[in-house]
């Protein structure tokens, strides 16, 4: 028979050994679900009818919102692209560039006849006419004639000394003076002092006309459409994540715990590390069980790395339900993980005997194997 194994006096794990063990393991898990959602979970969601309606209708309404801020002037979609506008900085250099052509034909001039600029502008058409047009927001104008506003609006950012109004011109032109400077900083990418003052002004009011423009009504039904499809195809990305973590969890470490009663995962066999009872004995089956159902709720929050890498950051922020007026998500539940496992560090890290939290609730210690010697077998010396 074998002799009883001793393992008193043998050494307590490191805490180095141990946040490198913990490391191996939340590295192959990382590794092995990527490799899994990409190729196994992609596939099966892409062929599940109603993921596959609601993300062509998300792409599809995305365009659909694209579309109309083409029509209000306030973004352009890049060339050739259905999901993709043009640059801030590109936007506002169309703007400029259109300004300058005008302010350049019009500075010298006197006598000419009234010229509507504002049908062609990025910045004034929104105010000026598809506002007013289609009745968005309407009250916003404080009893001002469109154009009005626009012009007050204008000069509450803008700084007026770079600009000349004329009553036969219905927008802001820059006054001749600043045109080359402006001009030399548009054509060679150059962000001089007044350069970056009027973008900065420009981006104030266009980020305006973007917020007043999702009052728009026929923009909000889009976007409705969109956010519930988006949502949905998030929630079962999200889903699909969890799953497949819990799985391979079980796979990886929970079957084998069952197996072996020494309790062995990749990074305690590189690091010759076990886990044992606080009384110096190899835990039992329920006591591996409960372990390792808290240590999967430790590294849950692996998953937000996992969808950074494939649904994205943004499938995990829509509310699950809510408590009052605060939505939970599940980044709340991930990052609730992340704070249990910093915790749980904590506690190896200042205590002399490097007992973690979880250590401590399941009255369980990890040793280093280094030293141990396997008893003899005695029924297999005698066979001999």
């Amino acid at each position: 028979m074998m002799e009883k194994e001793d393992l008193k006096g043998l050494q307590e794990q490191t805490i180095t050994s141990r946040i490198v063990s913990s490391l191996i393991n939340g590295v192959f898990l990382f590794i092995l679900n990527l490799l899994i959602v990409l190729f196994v979970c992609f596939p099966i969601l892409k062929n599940i009818p109603s993921y596959k309606e609601n993300n062509e209708n998300t792409f599809n309404e995305v365009y659909n919102m694209y579309r109309l801020e083409e029509d209000a002037k306030l973004n352009y979609l890049k060339e050739g692209s259905t999901k993709e506008i043009i640059s801030e900085l590109d936007y506002f250099s169309i703007w400029l560039n259109k300004t300058l052509d005008n302010s350049k034909k019009y500075n010298d001039s006197i006598d000419i006849e009234t010229i509507e600029l504002a049908k062609e502008d990025e910045l004034a058409y929104y105010f000026v006419y598809f506002k007013s047009e289609n009745k968005i927001n309407l009250e916003s104008y404080n009893n001002l004639e469109p154009l009005e506003y626009y012009q007050d609006l204008f000069f509450d950012y803008f700084n007026q000394k770079y600009f000349l109004t004329r009553d036969n011109i219905d927008i802001p032109l820059i006054k001749s003076e600043y045109i080359e400077e402006l001009s030399h900083s548009l054509n060679n990418n150059i962000n001089s002092d007044i350069f970056n003052e009027i973008y900065n002004s420009f981006i104030e009011i266009h980020q305006i006309a973007l917020n007043d423009f999702t009052n728009y009504e026929v923009y909000q039904t889009h976007y409705n459409s969109y956010l519930n499809s988006y949502k949905f195809i998030s929630n079962l990305g999200v889903a699909s994540l969890v799953i497949t973590f819990i799985i391979i969890y079980i796979l990886y470490t929970l079957i084998p715990s069952l197996i072996v009663r020494y309790n062995v995962t990749l990074g305690e066999i590189i690091t010759k590390t076990r886990r044992i009872t606080s009384n110096d004995k190899w835990i039992n089956y329920k006591q591996g069980l409960v372990i390792n159902l808290l240590y999967l709720i430790e590294i849950l929050f692996v998953v937000i790395i996992i969808s950074f890498f494939t649904f994205g950051l943004s499938s995990l922020v829509f509310p699950l339900f809510y408590i009052g007026s605060l939505g939970i998500t599940s980044l709340h539940f991930f990052l609730l993980s992340f704070i249990l496992m910093i915790i749980n560090t904590a506690f190896s890290a200042f205590r002399s005997d490097h007992l973690s939290l979880i250590d401590l609730l399941s009255k369980t210690k990890q040793i280093s194997m280094k030293n141990y010697i396997k008893p003899i077998n005695e029924d297999e010396i005698n066979n001999k």
